[in-house]
């Protein structure tokens, strides 16, 4: 039976939701910005392909959100 930790990273104890909202509130734009806010992967790296995927993934939607056309209806 395999465990799961609540962690992505064991080692400095930072979450989904952590990487998740140092791209969404804080403004990280890379692996490493969110490397630098949340110190993940910075201990053993084991976590460092999962953190990658998640990074990955968010900056999609993100990007795919800002391509967004926006209208300004009151010009």
């Amino acid at each position: 039976m395999v465990s799961r930790s609540r962690f992505v990273c064991n080692c400095r104890c930072v979450s989904k939701s952590e990487i998740l909202n140092a791209i969404r509130r804080k403004g990280a734009k890379s692996y490493l910005d969110v490397r630098t806010i949340t110190s993940a992967t910075t201990g053993c790296g084991r976590c460092k392909i999962e953190v990658d995927s998640i990074v990955d993934a968010e900056l999609k939607k993100v990007k795919i959100a800002d391509q967004q056309l926006k209208f300004d209806f009151w010009e």
